[in-house]
């Protein structure tokens, strides 16, 4: 086999059938493709394969005809410039099929609708390439956001707190061309579903720059700066609208105000009168929170007729956030929610995944009623699982927006297959290595 063809059987999941037969012409483009994610430039790619800038133009044409390069970005970047940007606008449409297929074996209905894959040069098992792997995982997130925004009808928007959403936001427009119109910007809201950080003021401090509320004012500025300004206003009136951005406080309570289910229940019933905390999740939300704290049950769930008008949760087109894996590696100091005292405990009853400061078990596990899983989610201020998943079953049955879209990545990919299991995702962007372990955890518990 010759030097073009090894290196297109190299690229992962990209193997036969799913593009067809390995001819000349798609060869190069995957050879083409395969040196840009090793960061070189347009003459840097031509003295390597030795083909003309024509070849090497034409190849990466029939790549973005094969789906795995954005054109608009391609054309965007002056002739020359180092193309470590391009790797970013590299998709994986092969391997994202089969990851799809074998969740939508394993979990049905539960699966996403919808997975988007990116390539990496590690498994994240350093610092710098689990940064460089967050990024680029958060750069398609962003990609896919507009392209919400664009053209699904995302018009409310929550975020989570953690790093990945934080790239998330200063990645937008994530390499999409088209900027936002101005009636769209001017209509759409921005909002945090994870507050601000508790605790010591050191520690708030640290956490603050990837708070939720962070988050979402950053992306909601990222997101005027890429709107169209109005021609028909005077140039004193034509700035661009900053999408209204409302936050919520705080992210988790207190442990020693969770000490009791009398105390908890009485603290939710405070916190459904507060204001910024009604407009994102609804008093009722609360409500309901203060019934599970009590060990009682709503009567239907819903909210009452003549109540309050919906929440944004309960309108949201996309909830953004990403999954964290819990293992006895983890230091609960760096996390700073969970207590040295609560994390063996939480890994004892199945914890595998945090999703926005909600503890998710391992598939097929059930924690103990009352246990420590319930326990430290009561303290969460934050959507419940159920919550996000009721985000994605919106979605599709209005065939608008994008539910759920979590962002993972491959150290985290069994609490990736968890928050998975759950049916509370309808859009995962994760790297190759994410994808190719998903894939065969499915494998493996389909052979049990």
């Amino acid at each position: 086999m010759d030097e073009d063809a090894t290196r297109w059987a190299c690229w992962p999941g990209a193997q036969g059938p799913d593009i067809g037969e390995p001819t000349e012409e798609v060869r190069t483009a995957f050879l083409c493709a395969w040196e840009l994610t090793l960061g070189l430039s347009i003459d840097e790619i031509c003295e390597r394969t030795g083909r003309g800038r024509a070849t090497v133009y034409r190849a990466l044409d029939y790549a973005e005809r094969l789906g795995i390069l954005d054109r608009t970005v391609r054309l965007a970047l002056p002739q020359g410039q180092g193309a470590r940007e391009l790797l970013d606008h590299v998709t994986m449409p092969p391997l994202a099929c089969r990851t799809l297929g074998a969740l939508r074996e394993r979990f049905g209905e539960n699966a996403p609708a919808e997975v988007v894959v990116v390539p990496t040069s590690g498994k994240g098992a350093t610092e710098e390439e689990a940064t460089h792997t967050r990024a680029r995982v958060s750069r398609a997130g962003a990609r896919r956001l507009m392209q919400g925004v664009l053209g699904d009808g995302v018009r409310v928007i929550g975020v989570s707190w953690g790093l990945a959403v934080r790239d998330l936001a200063n990645a937008l427009p994530g390499g999409v061309a088209q900027r936002i119109p101005f009636g769209v910007a001017s209509d759409i809201t921005v909002f945090s579903f994870a507050g601000a950080f508790l605790g010591s003021a050191q520690r708030a401090t640290q956490m603050h720059m990837v708070s939720g509320n962070a988050n979402a004012v950053r992306l909601r500025e990222r997101m005027a700066a890429f709107c169209v300004e109005p021609e028909p206003y005077p140039p004193s009136e034509a700035a661009a609208p900053l999408p209204p951005v409302v936050l919520s406080q705080p992210l988790m309570l207190p442990e020693g105000i969770a000490a009791t289910p009398k105390r908890l229940a009485h603290v939710w019933d405070l916190m459904s009168e507060e204001h910024s905390l009604q407009k994102v999740f609804g008093r009722d939300w609360a409500l309901r929170r203060k019934a599970q704290a009590a060990n009682t049950r709503t009567r239907d769930g819903g909210r009452a007729e003549g109540s309050e008008p919906p929440s944004l949760l309960e309108q949201a087109d996309v909830l953004v956030t990403a999954t964290g894996k819990i293992d006895e590696a983890i230091d609960p100091r760096e996390l700073g929610t969970i207590t040295e005292e609560e994390l063996p405990a939480l890994i004892a009853e199945g914890t595998i995944a945090g999703l926005s400061s909600q503890m998710v078990v391992r598939p097929g596990t059930l924690p103990t009623a009352g246990g420590a899983v319930d326990r430290y989610n009561s303290r969460a201020v934050t959507p419940q699982v159920v919550d996000f998943a009721a985000a994605t079953r919106r979605a599709r049955l209005r065939g608008r927006g994008l539910g759920t879209m979590l962002l993972g990545r491959h150290p985290r990919a069994e609490a990736v297959h968890a928050v998975v299991a759950t049916g509370a995702v309808n859009v995962l962007v994760v790297d190759s290595y994410c994808a190719e372990e998903l894939v065969r955890l499915c494998t493996a518990e389909a052979a049990q």
